[in-house]
Order: C-alpha cells, then sequence, then structure tokens
C-alpha cells in the first residue's frame, strides 16, 4: 500500500497563512486605493517611522525644500508680473487721458 505521509501541521497551516496574507495584499495592491497609498508612501514617507518618503517630513529633505522654493520663486515672479502690468496699464491710462 502506497501511503503519502502527512504534512506537518504547523507548516502546513503556517503556509496556508502566509499565502492568504500575500493574496490579499496582492489584491489590494492591484486596487486603486492601493496604488494610491502605495504613492502616498513613496511620497510623503510612512507615519510613525524614519522613512520620509520623497517629499519628507519637512526639514532635510532635498525635493520638499526645492518645491516649497519653486513656489516661492513662482509667487514672486507673479507678483513683479501682477505690479509691473500695472504701473504700465496705469501710465497708458494717463497717455490716453492726455490724447483726449
Amino acid at each position: 500500500m502506497n501511503v503519502v505521509p502527512r504534512q506537518g501541521a504547523l507548516l502546513g497551516g503556517l503556509k496556508k497563512a502566509v499565502k492568504g496574507v500575500a493574496k490579499g495584499i496582492g489584491s489590494v495592491l492591484k486596487s486603486d486605493l492601493g496604488k494610491a497609498a502605495l504613492l502616498g508612501v513613496g511620497a510623503f514617507g510612512i507615519p510613525g517611522t524614519s522613512f520620509g518618503g520623497l517629499l519628507g517630513r519637512g526639514q532635510g529633505s532635498f525635493l520638499s525644500n526645492l518645491l516649497l522654493f519653486s513656489l516661492f520663486i513662482f509667487f514672486v515672479l507673479l507678483i513683479n508680473f501682477l505690479i509691473i502690468s500695472i504701473i504700465v496699464f496705469s501710465i497708458f491710462l494717463v497717455f490716453l487721458s492726455k490724447a483726449r
């Protein structure tokens, strides 16, 4: 009689548990919400850990400092553009009123 030995209960049960968890994690990561969560972890890090992500935890993160600096430069240039356009428009209105 050919009898196949039983699989060990501890390792067999552990193997099934790991497979079930891996399947669950895989299905979550394939969903849109899981992809968004991975993107958020990569960009901003995991709260409560030392992993800060690419945009980091504020001070010391290169990309977050670069982003803040470029936003600052953008708004400075925008304000300068608005001030210059107001000045040019007011000069144009002065010349237009004198022409009448």
